[in-house]
């Protein structure tokens, strides 16, 4: 089936460019018309241009449309970016063209292939490289972004190798400071005004981000939709708003907004989110503005004050919904635990925690529990690779490993655990986002955790 650019432009769609499309009425029923693609178009375009400027050569007048439009049947838009496989253009029926004829060019292509598809930007899409590192090997994923070395770019889910094609994407020179000790980076500032930003749309959320510099996971999609119909998170949203207190999630992996966009969009007062890639926390800051949600960045750097003076502002306010509906913490999710613990009177009660983590989001367990509120408790949503058999006994092994942290932060809060307050750690549902990879999926473990 056709996709129009209309249609690709308003999410990160996967497109073709097929020569018929279907219409399907209620009354009518189903009938074909032919319906030339947005790719077709430039080919067909681009050839009469390349034809009228080398008038008289045989060769160049038999080139042959089919080949090169079937090359470019399945491309990706994410907003006003085009995404195509790595070396497109160097390879199959369209290297053949440029390698035989050395005047033809796939500049010229590339200018009417934008204009066709309505974006302003053309690039070969990259990979996030699978490495090692001590937070296990991640997965190579075919997104956008440039980076550091590899399990920097890991850890900072930057994908590498990016090669913009068509329009200014910004510096291409390493923009990128690091503090090790902190584990996180900031855009350089005189790179950050020439940065291109792309913005793709999907349920009605707006998401922002910088293709040479971080990524946009589409394989989220099923978990996005999933979250914002969630029953768990109406619950939360709904005692919070009996209670008077309101709710709040935290994202420890926060990247470009993914999931806590749709925390915002589903109703949850407060979101707390952590990040350790500047040009991602950027990319979250400007998808918060053009989906009018108030967003705050605090940077903890040692000789940032930011954090404090508003913890004073706050105390001498005393009101909590003077919180911004969104709070960026840029800094590692080590730090996150404590830094829940001190400013907890700040936040209406944590009731949902996302791990959004692969291929595991262990590390963050520990302080996912933590920070749920002690009273009331909430849930988790753990992400996990797991192979195919075994997802049962992982699921069991999670719960396990969470019910040994709870009682564990209940003993150092001073409270009693009864056998049957041991059983308070439940889980609820298992979610099979997508197959990773032959026999192996990516799952969220969805666990009710009981106050401490």
């Amino acid at each position: 089936m056709t996709e129009d650019a209309n249609l690709c432009r308003s999410k990160a769609t996967i497109c073709s460019d097929n020569h018929s499309a279907v219409a399907k009425s209620k009354n009518v029923g189903s009938h074909k018309r032919s319906i030339p693609g947005p790719v077709s178009k430039a080919v067909q375009r681009w050839i009469l241009q390349v034809q009228s400027s080398i008038p008289g050569s045989i060769e160049i007048d038999r080139i042959d449309p089919l080949p090169l439009v079937n090359a470019l049947s399945r491309y990706t838009v994410y907003g006003s970016l085009l995404s195509v496989r790595p070396g497109l253009f160097e390879t199959g029926a369209w290297g053949e063209l440029f390698n035989a004829h050395q005047s033809v060019t796939a500049s010229s292509f590339y200018r009417i292939l934008a204009e066709e598809l309505r974006v302003t930007h053309i690039a070969y899409n990259g990979t996030i490289p699978a490495t090692q590192s001590k937070y296990g090997e991640e997965e190579a994923s075919n997104d956008f972004g440039s980076g550091l070395d590899q399990s920097q770019a890991t850890l900072l889910r930057i994908p590498a190798k990016i090669q913009p094609l068509y329009g200014y994407f910004g510096p291409l020179e390493d923009n990128t400071t690091a503090n090790t000790d902190r584990i996180r980076t900031w855009p350089n500032h005189k790179a950050l005004p020439q940065t291109f930003f792309a913005t793709v749309q999907q349920f009605g959320i707006s998401y922002v981000f910088p293709p040479i510099h971080c990524m946009f996971s589409r394989g989220n999609t099923r978990e996005k939709e999933r979250l914002l119909n969630l029953p768990a998170i109406q619950s939360a949203v709904h005692e919070g708003q009996a209670a008077g207190t309101g709710c709040a999630a935290v994202d420890l992996y926060a990247g470009i907004g993914y999931f806590s966009f749709c925390y915002a969009k589903a109703g949850v007062d407060t979101i707390l989110a952590w990040e350790v890639n500047g040009w991602s926390v950027e990319a979250f800051r400007r998808g918060a503005v053009q989906n009018k949600w108030e967003c705050k960045i605090i940077s903890l750097s040692d000789d940032d004050p930011v954090l404090e003076e508003w913890r004073v502002q706050d105390h001498e306010d005393e009101k909590q919904s003077s919180a911004p509906r969104l709070v960026m913490f840029h800094q590692s999710n080590e730090y996150a635990a404590d830094e829940l613990e001190r400013t907890r009177h700040m936040w209406p009660p944590i009731r949902h925690v996302n791990c959004g983590y692969l291929p595991s989001s262990g590390p963050s367990w520990s302080a996912a529990v933590k920070a749920l509120d002690p009273k009331l408790g909430g849930w988790l949503h753990l992400h996990e690779n797991v192979k195919q058999s075994d997802i049962e006994a992982k699921a069991r092994d999670v719960v396990v490993e969470i019910r040994k942290l709870f009682d564990a932060i209940k003993a150092q809060r001073g409270s009693i655990s009864s056998e049957r307050e041991r059983s308070d750690v439940q889980l609820e549902h298992i979610e099979r986002v997508k197959s990773f990879a032959p026999g192996i999926y990516h799952c969220v473990f969805d666990i009710w955790v009981s106050g401490t």
